[in-house]
């Protein structure tokens, strides 16, 4: 009996000491998997940390890549590219001209100004450098002009620098008609991709709204005039305080002129009226987004939804150099747009028959 009582006892040790030593194995298994977690997430946190790093670095070197670049060398200046700029109402790029004469004051501005191949205007503030001095200035273009809203959207900024100089450092320069064009490439790498996008969703369009296409105005996509020098395109109605008129765009199909777009004998609906045409003047294989402006107080319209046959003709001037002097040409090209007319005689013939 006391041999059982002794054999139970150890058992019953035994069951003890073997439930004792669990715990402390679970605890330590727990241990460790919570260790290789917060070893797993410092991992993946440095990871991403130095992936963060890189392609901050990659944005940064690709935004300034062409930082030092010289956009012109001559005897005269030296204009040296900085970095980007945007501003609430203008982006561009910084610069710094260098005046390399000792006697001369020079004014440096920019002609001829594109982006991505559109003619737009760009200032250059801070052109006006002394003798022997630099100065801080920016390349301007404003963002009101363009689809653009960033300087990282910038791309194929192109034009040409003109200098004048005096001696005396007052308000009167006198000009050349010497012109130094320049180029920053800009993000053009995403440019083929664009188009392949805008392609691609042109095609879905086409295929899927039949319907809408077939509603869309004609004069939307009409072509005014297309000859070996130039292309002019009509676009919407547009409308202001004092004009009304079209939207056009102007492609100077020439690779070595410059061309002046005017219009001459315009009318609207038979009467004789004064036709403009803003961003006229186009560089070499540009393009320049433009209107045909017909000012209000000449009729007795005040909306661009009341213009009937507005007619007239286009004359085009050239040079080779991008300077204010141009080569007229007695040859005028007639254009129309009709306008509302054709709805307008369609209303009187629902209202006869009604």
């Amino acid at each position: 009996m006391k041999k059982k009582i002794a054999l139970l006892l150890a058992c019953a040790a035994l069951a003890l000491t073997a439930c004792g030593s669990s715990e402390p194995t679970a605890t330590t298994a727990a241990d460790v998997s919570e260790a290789e977690s917060e070893e797993t997430a410092e991992a993946e946190t440095t990871a991403a940390e130095s992936s963060e790093a890189e392609i901050e670095s990659s944005e940064a070197a690709k935004e300034f890549a062409e930082k030092g670049k010289e956009l012109l060398n001559n005897d005269l200046v030296t204009v040296t590219l900085g970095e980007p700029i945007d501003e609430d109402y203008y982006i561009g790029y910084s610069a710094t001209i260098e005046n390399k004469s000792s006697d001369k004051y020079v004014l440096v501005s920019i002609d001829n100004g594109s982006v991505d191949g559109l003619m737009t205007y760009i200032s250059l503030q801070g052109g006006s450098v002394a003798p022997g001095k630099k100065s801080n200035a920016e390349l301007r273009i404003y963002t009101e002009d363009l689809d653009i809203k960033t300087s990282d959207e910038l791309k194929n900024v192109e034009g040409a620098f003109s200098i004048s100089t005096n001696t005396d450092g007052g308000n009167s320069y006198n000009g050349s008609n010497e012109r130094y064009p320049f180029s920053i490439a800009g993000d053009s790498g995403t440019t083929e991709e664009s188009e392949s996008t805008a392609e691609g969703a042109a095609e879905e369009s086409t295929e899927g709204s039949a319907e809408e296409s077939a509603q869309t105005s004609a004069e939307d996509t009409k072509v005014l005039l297309d000859n070996d020098l130039a292309k002019i395109t009509l676009g919407d109605p547009v409308e202001d305080s004092y004009y009304v008129g079209y939207a056009i765009t102007i492609e100077n199909k020439s690779d070595s002129k410059y061309i002046l777009v005017s219009v001459d004998n315009g009318s609207v609906d038979g009467f004789m009226t004064y036709i403009s045409v803003q961003g006229s003047t186009v560089a070499p294989g540009k393009k320049s987004k433009s209107e045909l402006q017909i000012y209000t107080e000449d009729l007795d319209i005040k909306t661009a939804d009341e213009l009937k046959n507005v007619e007239g003709a286009f004359s085009i001037s050239t040079n080779t150099d991008g300077g204010n002097s141009y080569n007229g040409s007695n040859e005028r090209y007639p254009f129309s747009i009709p306008g509302n007319a054709a709805d307008e005689s369609a209303v009187e013939e629902v209202s006869e028959q009604q």
